[in-house]
């Protein structure tokens, strides 16, 4: 249905390969063409430290990788459309403390807060798609 050449995201790209007990998350992203840079630069300066954050001091996620579309080489007519994929597998419990830690590792990096931050994501982004699953190896 699709075939891309993606890159990952810089400052945004923290694999693993703890997956056990994990939901599994894949989030595809379309972001407006015109407003690509911004979003790059959100995740680069603000996302992404926030989920290192968590990532390294609060533990319940345990990988978060951002993708960027680098080149659409084969994309089906009617397919949803998106230039960013995110995949992140974190504790189930996370769901629960997203909020309040995203914004703690915001306020470390002097980004916008919570809500400012992803008001604008709002405006500039939409997800095609979003799906999760749970994996045991």
């Amino acid at each position: 249905m699709r075939q891309e050449t993606m890159l990952p995201t810089p400052g945004s790209f923290f694999p693993s390969n703890e997956k056990n007990g994990n939901i599994q998350i894949v989030e595809y992203v379309n972001v407006q063409q015109k407003y690509l840079l911004e979003f790059k630069n959100i995740m680069i300066h603000n996302n992404g430290p926030a989920m290192e954050h968590i990532l390294h001091t609060k533990k319940w996620c345990k990988e978060f990788i951002a993708l960027e579309t680098a080149d659409v080489l084969y994309h089906k007519a009617g397919f949803p459309e998106w230039n960013q994929i995110h995949l992140i597998a974190m504790r189930p419990s996370g769901v629960f403390h997203f909020k309040k830690d995203f914004n703690e590792g915001l306020v470390r990096v002097n980004a916008p807060n919570f809500a400012d931050n992803f008001d604008r994501l709002e405006q500039i982004r939409e997800f095609t798609s979003k799906v999760s699953a749970s994996q045991e190896i």
